[in-house]
């Protein structure tokens, strides 16, 4: 996610100028990361493909080499530039892709023209399959300092935000009828992550029934999917680069985020793009 300073060069992730083994944003997790991409998959073959590499005029010769002997190819790319790169190999040789939000996109723009890339092809599909208007509840499975101010925001926008430390999740009880905020306080006991991620996921499945979700932080976002049953999400908007609303089976929107990440207002545009997609439901008369 470029756009977002999250860049792999030389195989190591780096958030800004640092490498995320030296930052703090994995210290909810039960052990330090690695310091490279590849060190993450462990028992998995790898290979590498370099910035070189990739912005070589054969850089669709050297991603297919690079996946010889069913490796997984971890690419490198500093910026939306080399994003684009990648997909268009990709494509080329009809790889399956996996990464951040901004790789996607990327791949959008390689496979849709671009005087079809902002045209609105939500209308009466969307109205067909969005359930009826319903509140939201946030999930955020983080206790940093960014989430803290984005929660005031949220604040401001007279969302509930409702504060608790990681071992009061479980039968938390949240207010009615209105949109809600579960935001994390306190200190993160690392070995307790997997609980943790476990009890907020069966609080998004006991509280937010009725309601739309954003899910903040990929292991309470896996959590909460396969607590609530979702299989498939189908994307509608990016309310901003790495925050994406989709439409699950039953009628809902869910969107989902890395979890300390964004400007102070990230989840004030994830509700505003939640909102504006649920009007576009009303405005056809669907109830």
């Amino acid at each position: 996610m470029p756009s977002n300073r999250r860049t792999v060069v030389d195989g190591v992730l780096f958030i800004g100028d640092q490498p995320l083994h030296n930052t703090s944003l994995w210290q909810a997790e039960p052990a330090a990361p690695a310091a490279t991409v590849a060190g993450q998959f462990a028992g998995v073959k790898t290979a590498r493909l370099s910035l070189a590499s990739l912005r070589a005029a054969d850089r669709a010769d050297r991603l297919e080499r690079a996946a010889a002997n069913d490796n997984v190819v971890i690419c490198d790319a500093e910026n939306d530039s080399d994003l684009a790169l990648l997909a268009e190999a990709a494509a080329e040789r009809r790889f399956i892709l996996a990464g951040a939000a901004g790789l996607g996109l990327a791949w959008v723009h390689q496979q849709v023209p671009p005087e079809d890339r902002h045209r609105d092809h939500r209308g009466e599909e969307l109205s067909a399959l969005l359930g009826p208007e319903r509140n939201t509840l946030f999930i955020l499975g983080s206790a940093s300092e960014v989430v803290r101010r984005q929660a005031l925001h949220l604040e401001e926008a007279e969302v509930a935000v409702v504060r608790v430390g990681p071992g009061d999740v479980s039968g938390l009880r949240l207010p009615r009828g209105c949109t809600a905020a579960v935001v994390l306080e306190g200190t993160f006991e690392p070995d307790h992550s997997v609980r943790l991620e476990r009890d907020l996921a069966e609080l998004a499945a006991r509280e937010g029934g009725g309601r739309h979700l954003v899910l903040s932080g990929g292991a309470t976002a896996r959590a909460a999917l396969d607590e609530l049953r979702v299989t498939e999400l189908v994307p509608l908007a990016q309310a901003h680069p790495g925050a994406v609303v989709s439409l699950a089976s039953d009628g809902r929107l869910i969107a989902t985020r890395p979890g300390s990440y964004g400007s102070d207002d990230s989840l004030t545009r994830i509700l505003q793009t939640i909102n504006a997609l649920q009007n576009v439901h009303i405005r056809k008369g669907v109830s």
